[in-house]
């Protein structure tokens, strides 16, 4: 018997999958490789301080720990491309075959039965012998259209044993090059191989450094690496399921071609002869990369409709698998970094529209085969094949059903899912919430404050005691603070009620040189509010009317400048920063110097970034700095001392003031949002001529508290911030390193 005298197909029967190998290799090439690549060269980015995260949180242990992820997920596409690029090149592998296994022609009776055999189906496989080796049969590319098969000696013996089971081995092998599979499959397959190594290398480079530092201990930044460490790790099988669940299937089509010719019964016979050549347990897991376990492939060996649909439908489902993987790892990080359920739940679902409508492509791509490749079989058979099949065409049904899956996933995409992350989104009714801040009794608020302020005004400009009128307008001010009005007269609005209710403060202390200008500022700021309400009102058609101001942004009067006002010079101001001395467990360091530059409320960015800044604003102010850490968590303790000409200390404080009591919660980022800020005013904290304090919170990928707190005196501005991802010091604490740095300021 020298040839499998099966139904006369005249090259073989029709094959059952369409490629979907081939649909990955050109998409990870054309798509995912690019992509992956720009999104790695911004996490490098975040991770080394040039992004949006502060440099003082990047130069510690745990983001230099990230970064080493980072390179080791890196590696992954770096290898899912090397496989696809060497896949390109099949002379050069074919050459390398041969020599690496010693194959060679044969003339022996046996090799000359199996290349007739194999010449049945595909006359331009030539056959190759190897003198050892503990496998059946591998094909490899050796050009474009042509390919071998190598017969190791086990495949010999059960030609002599079990002839039809030694034909189901290379009519799998036939079916591999008429398909197109043996680019990436096969003999010496560079992209099997990589990704056999790279799998144990990575879990072993990933865990071990994870493990270690969980041990260790780290609070919130520990928290938050073994966040981004499940991210990371999950990466790569969140890449590898797609070709993974391609290459099982290729080895399910070269089944069933076997299957079609020699009969079920052949191909068991085949894959139970295959055991005994198996490797060592290890290497058969790695080899569950590239093929389906054995016991799967013997259950699908008898063809049955429902479980042929199922095969057809499984790479498209891969894409959920590799969707869940992704929501998984997320929920991990989400719930590592202290997010809340709901806004996890809103982020998952951005997540889950934004991966669907970036593989719209490959869903659409998948519809058209599934619903073409009856048709498309025999032109794609032909591409590598001389001998063109007769093979009856599939049946449509198992066609249709498994088309299901990317029709359901395609359709999903454009569902009405949640578009935007948290702290992205915007608000969808701005007149109803107008409406609704209205009837709560927010104009009435306001119309207090006016009031109030022009009681205020009045009194400041005649000799009456201004006390009483302080006091009426620092409680009409508080009391509109709580309930600020939404849409774009927000920002205004809390800046002039903060400036008014610290105009009215300083008025009771008796601090009547930076009223004036407090007045002024909020008077401006609540002119501004006014008039933006005046506009949102009438395009809401909101039933009430908005009063003018019931004074005006005049400049007050203000008493002249304390003695000994002279600005300093920046080696004066460097001589009067607090030094380690004054710091007790802190140690020196620099001060971050990447800010992001993107928000939803830009001039609250830029006030913050110079706050910290490491030149000063203008060449007429001087300017010097000092940074000190408690270890990598932190607390920081960053100092800004400026000294300005004049009266523009004052003013410097004035406006910063101005901008960051009206910032309440913002987005932030370098290019685009990469969390959010929020800045909460705290008043004064009775230092220097003047002062003012604010919570700041800080949610990126690391969560940062924040205490910042202005102190102006004479000529001097001082900008004292402590932050930390662990927990800030006590706020007596906190008070008296400013207290401390006011003291040598003035001394």
């Amino acid at each position: 018997m020298t040839g499998g005298t099966g139904p006369d197909l005249r090259g073989g029967a029709g094959q059952l999958m369409p490629p979907w190998l081939w649909v990955w290799l050109i998409g990870d090439l054309a798509v995912l490789i690019p992509g992956q690549i720009s999104d790695e060269r911004y996490q490098f980015a975040e991770y080394t301080g040039h992004g949006d995260i502060p440099g003082r949180l990047t130069a510690g242990i745990p983001y230099k720990l990230l970064f080493v992820f980072g390179i080791i997920a890196a590696l992954t596409y770096v290898i899912l491309a090397a496989g696809a690029v060497a896949a390109l090149f099949p002379h050069l592998r074919g050459r390398w075959v041969e020599r690496r296994f010693r194959l060679a022609g044969d003339d022996r009776d046996v090799i000359a039965e199996m290349q007739d055999f194999v010449g049945q189906y595909d006359p331009s496989i030539q056959l190759r012998v190897a003198v050892s080796g503990q496998q059946l049969a591998r094909i490899y590319p050796v050009g474009w259209r042509k390919a071998r098969i190598a017969v190791f000696l086990p495949l010999l013996a059960l030609w002599y044993r079990d002839r039809r089971a030694a034909q189901a081995v290379l009519l799998h092998e036939i079916a591999h090059r008429r398909h197109g599979d043996q680019f990436v499959v096969g003999l010496g397959s560079p992209f099997t191989w990589l990704i056999r190594v790279w799998v144990p290398a990575f879990l072993l480079l990933v865990l071990t450094p994870i493990v270690v530092y969980a041990a260790l201990g780290g609070g919130l930044l520990a928290q938050a690496v073994s966040g981004q460490g499940a991210l990371e790790l999950l990466r790569p099988a969140e890449l590898l399921i797609l070709p993974v669940v391609a290459l099982w299937l290729a080895e399910f089509n070269a089944d069933e071609f076997a299957t079609h010719v020699a009969g079920p019964d052949a191909l068991r016979h085949a894959l139970e002869a295959g055991r005994a050549t198996e490797a060592p347990i290890a290497a058969r897991a790695l080899t569950l990369l590239s093929h389906p376990p054995r016991r799967l492939r013997l259950r699908c060996a008898t063809p049955r409709p429902a479980a042929t649909a199922a095969l057809l439908a499984a790479w498209p489902a891969a894409l959920i698998a590799q969707l869940g993987l992704l929501i998984a790892g997320a929920f991990i990080a989400y719930l590592l970094i202290g997010q809340k359920l709901p806004d996890i739940g809103t982020d998952l679902l951005a997540g889950t529209r934004q991966f669907l409508t970036g593989n719209r492509i490959l869903l659409i791509t998948a519809v058209i085969l599934l619903l073409g490749w009856p048709v498309l079989a025999r032109p794609w058979d032909r591409l590598w094949s001389p001998r063109r099949s007769s093979a009856p065409y599939q049946p449509w049904r198992p066609y249709l059903a498994a088309a299901a899956v990317p029709v359901a996933l395609l359709a999903v995409s454009f569902a009405p899912l949640s578009a935007s992350y948290t702290g992205q989104s915007q608000a969808q009714d701005a007149c109803a919430q107008l409406a609704a801040w209205n009837h709560s009794g927010g104009m009435d608020a306001k119309l207090r404050a006016d009031s109030a302020a022009g009681q205020a005004y009045q009194a400041m400009t005649s000799p009456q005691d201004p006390a009483v009128a302080a006091r009426t307008l620092e409680s009409a001010a508080a009391s509109a603070l709580r309930d600020p009005p939404p849409g774009a007269a927000r920002d205004s609005y809390v800046t002039a009620m903060t400036d008014l209710g610290a105009f009215a403060r300083d008025v009771l202390a008796g601090r009547t040189a930076p009223a004036g200008t407090e007045l002024a500022n909020g008077l401006t700021s609540d002119e501004k509010a006014s008039s933006l309400l005046a506009e949102q009102i009438r395009n809401c058609s909101v039933p009430v009317q908005v009063p003018s101001p019931a004074v005006t942004a005049t400049p007050m009067p203000s008493t002249a400048p304390a003695p000994g006002s002279a600005q300093l010079t920046a080696a004066q101001l460097k001589a009067r920063l607090l030094t380690r001395a004054d710091l007790s467990g802190y140690a020196p360091t620099s001060p971050p110097g990447n800010f992001p530059s993107y928000s939803d409320k830009p001039a609250c960015v830029v006030t913050l970034n110079d706050l910290s800044s490491a030149s000063a604003p203008s060449a007429e102010v001087t300017q010097a700095t000092a940074a000190f850490t408690a270890g990598p968590d932190g607390p920081w303790v960053e100092e800004v001392a400026r000294s300005y000409p004049g009266q523009d200390a004052a003013k410097a404080f004035a406006a910063a003031v101005k901008t960051l009591a009206g910032c309440g919660t913002f987005t932030l980022g370098r290019t685009a949002v990469a969390g959010t800020e929020s800045v909460r005013p705290l008043g004064s904290v009775n230092l220097g001529r003047q002062s003012w304090s604010a919570a700041i919170a800080t949610q990126t990928s690391i969560p940062v508290t924040e205490t910042l707190i202005l102190a102006q005196e004479g000529s001097s501005l001082v900008a004292l911030q402590v932050a930390s991802a662990a927990g800030l010091p006590p706020a007596g604490q906190i008070r008296s390193i400013a207290a401390q740095a006011i003291a040598l300021l003035i001394r």
